[in-house]
């Protein structure tokens, strides 16, 4: 079953993901995701790429990404990829009910 996918930093082009991450997106569009800040706080392994995106819950704040329909596969692929200290947020399709989520249209 497809699952959507909030992306920032490189993972927002769906050409990216498709070249270098091997994952095809059925489905892509701009969004928002409330109360979270993109900060620049994971260290990077050398001088070429000293450091790593991340989002951490920042009230108030938002982070501007793309929202993509991958697959499960896809998504556990993006996973292992990122990381021992990747974490993920997971939110049921009633995540929009209860305030949590993304606001689609940019």
């Amino acid at each position: 079953m497809p699952i959507k996918y909030f992306s920032y930093g490189s993972n927002m082009s769906a050409s990216y993901l498709r070249r270098f991450r091997n994952v095809e997106t059925s489905w892509s569009a701009v969004g928002k995701l409330r109360d979270y800040q993109f900060v620049m706080n994971m260290p990077g392994p050398n001088f070429v790429e000293p450091g790593f995106g991340n989002i951490i819950r920042s009230k108030g704040s938002t982070v501007e990404g793309m929202l993509h329909e991958i697959s499960e596969d896809d998504f556990k692929r993006i996973v292992a990829s990122e990381g021992e200290d990747y974490s993920c947020l997971l939110y049921t399709s009633d995540a929009a009910d209860e305030g949590l989520g993304v606001d689609l249209g940019g």
